[in-house]
C-alpha cells in the first residue's frame, strides 16, 4: 500500500474538522451582569405586564435610550429589549479603549462582565443594526397607525437582501427550465427539464425561509430555514441519481418508463423522502436543536452529491468527441448522444467545487462591519453573496444539458439536414418505404462510429449504478439508441432525408 501523499492527508484534515465542528455556544454578552441589569430595567419601562422588578443600577450607568424602540407584532416586548441593550452596551463598549483597568468593567460598572472596544455575540447571534421599516416618516400618516406593527424589521438586513438575490438567480433558473419543458423536441429533454425543475422548486422554497429566518430570528423561523435548506440538498441528491441512471428516458422503444425503471425511481424518491421525515423528526422532538448532527447531515448528502456528478464527468470524458458528420445529425438522433461526449461534461465541477469552498467563509466569524458605525456585513452574509454567482453557473449547466439530451445546441445543428445517401440504400429505402433507409443509413453510421470509438469508454467503464459507465448515463441503457432507427429517430430522420433529396 502506498503511503497517503500531502494532499491526500489535508483533504482529510479538512473533512475531519468540518465533520467534527461544534457550534459556537460562548456568548459573552448574555451572560454579562449589565446585559442583565439593563434588559431587567427596559422591561419595567417598556413591558407592562413585565413581574420584574427595575435592577438597582450605578450611578455612574449611562441610562439606555428605551423610549426610541417599542415593540410590534415581529418584535414582542422583551425581543425589543434584548435588542435595544444589545445595541446600547456594544456602543458603549466601541466608544472605550480596550483598558482592562478601566472602571466600567469593574463589579456594578455600566460594562460589567463586558470587554472594551470589542464587539461580543449575544445569544449566539452579532449585535446588527436592523433595518426598521416602521420608523418611516411616511408610516405616521398611515391610517390607525397601525401598519407599522406590521412592517418588517429586518434583524440581519445584508442576509436579507442577498438571500433575495439567490432566490431570484433560482427563479431564473426555473424560468428557463420550464420553457425548455414547454418547448423542447424530444420526451426525454421535456422529462429532464421536469426533474431539474424539481431541484428549482426546491430552491426557491429555501431562499423564502432564508429570507424569513433572517428577518426575524425565532426558533420556528431558524427550524424552517434548516429543514428547507436540508430538503435541497436532498433534492439534489436525488436529481443528480435520476440523471446519471437515466430514469427520466424510456429504455425501451416505448414512450413510456419501463417498470423497473419506475420500479427503481420510486424507490429512491421513497427513500430520500423518508430519510428527510427522518432527519426532521429527530431535529424537531428535540428539546434543544442539534447543530452539529444538521451540519454533518447536509455536509454529508453535499458530499455524496458532489461525487456522483465528478463519476459522471469522469465517465463522459472516458467517451469520444463526435466527429464533424455526427456533430451534423445528433440533433436528428438524439437516442444517439449516448455513445459521445457532452460538450459540457465539465460544466458541473466549477461550481460543485466552489459551494464548499465558499463555505470557508463561514469559519470567518467576524464581528459585522458598515459604513459609519453600522454593523451590517458579517461573514454569513458575506457567504450568502457568494453563493449568487454560483447559483447562476449551476443552472447554466443544467440549461445546457438539458439541450444536450434535447438535440439543440451544441453536438447538433437543429438545422442540419441529412446528407445524400448512396443510389444502393437509396433503392433498398425505395423497397422498405420512402425515406426510410437513408434514415437507417445515416443513424447506422453515426453509431457505427461511435461504437467503434467508445472501445475504452464501455469496456473499460465506471459500472456504477448498472449502465452508467457504458453509456455516460445518458438514457439508462444503451441498446435504445439501436432500437429508435427504426422509432422516434427514423421518423425524423425520414423527414429530413427527404429535404437532403431536394437539395
Amino acid at each position: 500500500m502506498h503511503p497517503p501523499t500531502r494532499r491526500r492527508t489535508v483533504a482529510a484534515a479538512v473533512l475531519a474538522l468540518v465533520l467534527a465542528a461544534e457550534p459556537t455556544w460562548a456568548s459573552v454578552g448574555d451572560r454579562s451582569p449589565a446585559y442583565q441589569r439593563c434588559t431587567a430595567v427596559c422591561r419595567q419601562q417598556l413591558c407592562r405586564d413585565s413581574p420584574s422588578k427595575p435592577a438597582s443600577s450605578p450611578p455612574d450607568s449611562h441610562p439606555a435610550p428605551f423610549s426610541a424602540y417599542s415593540p410590534s407584532l415581529l418584535w414582542p416586548c422583551e425581543a425589543t429589549c434584548s435588542y435595544a441593550c444589545q445595541q446600547y452596551l456594544t456602543d458603549l463598549a466601541l466608544s472605550h479603549s480596550p483598558r482592562p483597568s478601566a472602571r466600567e468593567t469593574e463589579p456594578g460598572g455600566a460594562l460589567e462582565g463586558l470587554p472594551l472596544g470589542h464587539q461580543v455575540q449575544f445569544h449566539g447571534k452579532w449585535p446588527f443594526h436592523r433595518l426598521d421599516f416602521s420608523s418611516l416618516p411616511l408610516v405616521p400618516f398611515l391610517p390607525l397607525r397601525l401598519v407599522g406593527l406590521f412592517l418588517p424589521r429586518l434583524q440581519e438586513p445584508l442576509s436579507v437582501f442577498f438571500s433575495l438575490a439567490n432566490l431570484y438567480a433560482h427563479y431564473l433558473g426555473l424560468v428557463s427550465l420550464r420553457t425548455l419543458h414547454r418547448r423542447g423536441r424530444m420526451q426525454e429533454g421535456r422529462r429532464l427539464a421536469r426533474v431539474y425543475e424539481v431541484y428549482a422548486w426546491t430552491g426557491l422554497n429555501a431562499w423564502i425561509w432564508s429570507v424569513v429566518f433572517h428577518t426575524r430570528d425565532v426558533g420556528w423561523t431558524e427550524r424552517a430555514d434548516y429543514f428547507a435548506a436540508a430538503w435541497t440538498m436532498v433534492a439534489s441528491l436525488w436529481v443528480a441519481v435520476v440523471r446519471i441512471q437515466g430514469w427520466y428516458a424510456s429504455s425501451s422503444k416505448g414512450k413510456t418508463l419501463a417498470p423497473s425503471q419506475r420500479r427503481a425511481a420510486l424507490v429512491w424518491t421513497a427513500s430520500l423522502v423518508a430519510l428527510f421525515l427522518l432527519h426532521c423528526a429527530y431535529l424537531g422532538l428535540r428539546d434543544r436543536f442539534d447543530y452539529t448532527y444538521n451540519m454533518r447531515f447536509n455536509v454529508l448528502v453535499a458530499l455524496s452529491t458532489i461525487f456522483l456528478w465528478a463519476l459522471w464527468t469522469l465517465a463522459q470524458s472516458r467517451l469520444p468527441t463526435p466527429s464533424n458528420f455526427s456533430r451534423r445529425q445528433l440533433s436528428s438522433y438524439p437516442s444517439a448522444r449516448s455513445r459521445f461526449r457532452a460538450p459540457h461534461y465539465l460544466s458541473p465541477l466549477p461550481p460543485l467545487l466552489l459551494l464548499p469552498a465558499l463555505t470557508a467563509l463561514e469559519l470567518l466569524d467576524f464581528p459585522p462591519l458598515g459604513p459609519g458605525g453600522l454593523r451590517l456585513l458579517d461573514a454569513h452574509a458575506l457567504w450568502h453573496a457568494s453563493t449568487v454567482p454560483v447559483v447562476r453557473m449551476w443552472y447554466a449547466f443544467l440549461v445546457r444539458d438539458v439541450r444536450w439530451i434535447d438535440g439543440q445546441g451544441e453536438g447538433g445543428d437543429p438545422n442540419s439536414v441529412l446528407p445524400r445517401v448512396p443510389a444502393a440504400v437509396r433503392r433498398t429505402g425505395a423497397e422498405e418505404g420512402e425515406g426510410e433507409g437513408g434514415a437507417k443509413w445515416v443513424l447506422e453510421k453515426v453509431l457505427s462510429e461511435g461504437r467503434r470509438m467508445t472501445g475504452l469508454g464501455t469496456g473499460g467503464g465506471l459500472g456504477i449504478f448498472g449502465g452508467f459507465g457504458a453509456a455516460g448515463g445518458e438514457h439508462g441503457a444503451g441498446g435504445e439508441a439501436e432500437g429508435k432507427g427504426t422509432g422516434e429517430g427514423q421518423g425524423e430522420g425520414a423527414e429530413v432525408n427527404r429535404d437532403g433529396r431536394r437539395d
